[in-house]
């Protein structure tokens, strides 16, 4: 009989994947079908395709359903947002400089903004009705499920808009059946898996964090490098603003026009008579949505930046999922675990689970929009998990998405129903992966590069770092007498002295593998060959504070020239407690470690330096330090270990990366905990 339940499971789903929508579609073919597309995450709940389910094997009857559910549709959550345009299109009009097509624009966003006003983040009444519609339907279609007094237990974030949400569907249900048995909560107790990218969560560390910031994370540069790749704001402006240095004089041209676009997406969540998508062209759409598209793919997709982390640490929710249904489907009372969260979350757990649509990892920023597609997690937006029961105790299990029936790469079947044994075991598999990925591992960085056989500091030692895959390479970087930046440890080399010097009376000096001294700009271009190997870069100190200062300066310039000047690819270290706090100024996103291990974490941590990078023997007298510097969300190298035993004593004591001039010793005494660049 079970064999037969799967041959019809397999056959149910060949018809269901074939009417699936073409998610690797390219993004102009799909936007040209629907333009509404371009909305992304702000898309209206889409309850006008939602097609009747497939019916379930004979013999099978819905018996229980779980579910995690973004808010429905709200106003922007930030009050900037608004009140930014709002201060450009009155001044616009206090300047004269609206073109007529401005003018009308600018009419309609002054009588749309007094309705914005202190409701930064608010459910609208149309997200409260797209829950009303999630809840009708899925006591339509799963009405076993709610019969009687049946048990219905709902948990929510702390975010009143969510909250909301999830009192919409509840007062639905209960007005489709009054004898429900309803509890509902919203708690912080619960946001370890309700909301997992918080600390709450205990699997996120504090450097965790970073994940959400443009700023501070690994994939904030692309970000920004892929808004100004895709915008062409004096297009846009072109059409509205007579002379577009008003324009640059009052904000950053992208980001504004930028900010115009997540209005006008949004607007329609107030109301349908809202609508300014008609002053973008359909390319400025897509554009905009592309930019979104890779904040949410750097957040909660499967990605290079985090190593998985994001949407790893979603392996709480996913245990909650697990959890819950062996306890209530087999035995326990409960019909129905409705979780109501947000956009990111849902998306993290689909790239968790791997659902189409959210499985593959970008080969570059600009593949991010053909291998992730956050318009599939609109306003309302929501997984379910439908279970069903023969009389002989079998059960089966329907993922949904957006109430749409989707497929899971599991063994012997394509879906939508799954044997819940198959289910689960495909569950727990994802899991142990989750834990393998969140597990601690240690960086290894080749101090001076990899330079056995060949010259500390040396280009070739950079390249034969970036050949082994050793995630770090260090290098060292003076200034000459004549403002040259060059790479080398001490300060002298060959019997002269480099910051009494030009440049020109090191250039005959040979190191020990026959290489001139190497400019920053020549290491740099070497540098540029492997994303693989993040640059390690020294600040030496100078003469004075300031010569270190300009120096430091220099070293930014240099980085920006080559195209290297992203935290991804650099991070900062230096006995220079100045050119540290310098860099906590300037460059407040880059990892930027202090070297001299008299300051404990917290004083570094105090003056905005976000690391340290100690020798060894600090770290022995005070072990702690560790613990309390990744409490304060600080990164933690040490320097330079190179026996076994110490090596073994520092992966022991959980530092983030070690410092070595044996780098394939550490290598084989971390075996699998090795971090590397994928």
């Amino acid at each position: 009989m079970l064999r037969r339940i799967l041959f019809i499971c397999s056959l149910l789903a060949t018809v269901s994947l074939a009417a699936q929508k073409p998610y690797y579609a390219p993004v102009k073919e799909v936007f040209a079908q629907d333009s509404l597309l371009t909305n992304g995450n702000f898309l209206l709940y889409p309850s006008d395709k939602i097609q009747a389910p497939t019916p379930a094997p004979k013999g099978f009857k819905p018996c229980y359903v779980s579910t995690y559910t973004r808010h429905g549709s709200r106003y922007v959550v930030s009050a900037s947002t608004y009140n930014n345009v709002y201060q450009f299109f009155t001044k616009a009009k206090e300047a004269g400089v609206l073109t007529e097509k401005g003018k009308e624009f600018a009419d309609k966003y002054l009588e749309f903004y007094p309705q914005t006003i202190n409701r930064n983040g608010d459910l609208t009444q149309v997200g409260w009705e797209q829950h009303t519609g999630i809840a009708k339907r899925m006591y339509r279609n799963y009405p076993d499920i709610f019969k009687g007094n049946a048990w219905v237990d709902a948990r929510s974030t702390l975010v009143i808009r969510v909250i909301k949400s999830m009192y919409s569907e509840l007062m639905q249900l209960k007005t489709d059946n009054p004898g429900l048995r309803i509890t509902s909560d919203a708690s912080a107790a619960d946001l370890a898996f309700m909301d997992p990218m918080l600390e709450n969560n205990p699997l996120m560390t504090a450097r965790d964090q970073d994940m959400w910031s443009s700023k501070r994370s690994a994939w904030g540069q692309d970000y920004l490098d892929l808004m100004s790749e895709v915008l062409h704001p004096e297009q846009f402006f072109g059409r509205y603003i007579t002379d577009y240095s008003f324009v640059t004089s009052f904000a950053k041209p992208e980001a504004l026009e930028f900010t115009i676009w997540k209005i006008a997406a949004d607007a329609l969540c107030v109301g349908e008579e809202y609508s300014f998508l008609e002053y973008f062209t359909l390319d400025e759409m897509a554009a905009c949505w592309e930019i979104e598209n890779f904040r949410f793919y750097g957040v909660s997709g499967r990605n290079k930046y985090a190593n998985g982390r994001n949407w790893a640490v979603h392996v709480t929710l996913l245990e909650d999922f697990l959890n819950k249904a062996r306890e209530d489907v087999f035995g326990g009372e409960c019909r129905a675990r409705l979780r109501f969260g947000h956009d990111m979350n849902l998306c993290a757990l689909m790239s968790l689970l791997r659902i189409p649509g959210f499985d593959e990892i970008a080969t570059d920023k600009n593949d991010a929009k053909n291998v992730f597609r956050f318009y599939r997690s609109p306003m309302a937006a929501n997984f379910q998990l439908i279970f069903f029961k023969n009389k002989k105790g079998d059960v089966l299990v329907k993922p949904m998405l957006n109430e749409e029936e989707v497929s899971l790469p599991i063994p012997g079947t394509t879906g939508p129903f799954y044997t819940w044994e198959a289910f689960e075991a495909y569950c727990n598999d994802i899991i142990a992966d989750a834990y393998k990925v969140l597990a601690p591992k240690v960086a290894v960085t080749a101090h001076r590069g990899y330079w056995t056989g060949n010259a500390q500091n040396s280009i070739e030692s950079l390249a034969k770092a970036q050949e082994f895959g050793f995630w770090g390479s260090e290098f060292d970087v003076h200034l000459t007498s004549d403002g040259v930046a060059v790479v080398n440890h001490d300060d002298s080399i060959g019997g002269i002295a480099i910051h009494d010097n030009t440049y020109e009376a090191l250039s005959e000096v040979r190191l020990a593998n026959g290489e001139k001294v190497p400019t920053l700009d020549e290491y740099l271009a070497q540098g540029e060959k492997s994303a693989k190997t993040v640059l390690v870069l020294e600040i030496k100190v100078q003469s004075s504070a300031e010569r270190t200062i300009e120096l430091t300066d220099k070293c930014i310039a240099a980085l920006k020239a080559h195209g290297l000047y992203k935290p991804s690819r650099v991070i900062f270290i230096s006995f220079s407690y100045d050119a540290c706090k310098h860099l906590a100024k300037v460059a407040p996103e880059f990892t930027n470690q202090y070297l001299t291990g008299k300051k404990s974490p917290a004083e570094v941590h105090k003056d905005g330096i976000n690391g340290i990078d100690y020798h060894y023997s600090w770290f022995e007298k005070n072990p702690g330090w560790v613990k309390e510097a990744h409490d304060l969300g600080m990164s933690v190298n040490v320097w330079t270990v190179n026996d076994a035993e110490r090596i073994k004593a520092m992966i022991e004591l959980g530092v983030d990366c070690i410092t070595t001039n044996a780098p394939e010793l550490v290598r084989s005494l971390l075996g699998g905990k090795e971090d590397i660049i994928n």
